[in-house]
């Protein structure tokens, strides 16, 4: 990719992604990362769009189990094997990740310590 050119190289031009979303998709909710910078993910929320599910959960597929009933699995799950999570970790949908919320390393850096970086989401980076 260029973007292991440096950002004076790069940086004049100009870049675009496209993201194609079926209309009848019943979820709302994206979720994006970059695999060779780090720092750039985001979630993508689509709203004022109403669709009837269409989706139909064939219990036969998943071992018998019915969503009401995977659902409660998962709840035992969260409710006795997994920690209980910091404000800022729920908030960043992160794990142990607070200790590195400070931003004390952010001296020179562009991606993720720049403007922007005091939003709720820049300080979740």
């Amino acid at each position: 990719p260029e973007f292991f050119n440096s950002q004076d190289w790069w940086g004049e031009k100009e870049y675009t992604a496209i993201l194609t979303i079926p209309a009848d998709v019943t979820y709302t909710k994206f979720y994006y990362f970059c695999h060779i910078h780090s720092g750039m993910s985001a979630e993508i929320e689509i709203v004022d769009h109403v669709v009837t599910p269409t989706a139909v959960i064939n219990p036969e597929a998943l071992g018998g189990e019915t969503e009401a009933s995977a659902l409660a699995i998962y709840d035992n799950i969260v409710a006795t094997e997994q920690e209980s999570l910091s404000d800022y970790d729920a908030s960043c949908g992160t794990h142990n990740s607070e200790a590195f919320g400070n931003h004390s390393t952010c001296s020179n850096k562009n991606f993720v310590c720049g403007p922007g970086a005091s939003t709720d989401y820049g300080q979740c980076l």
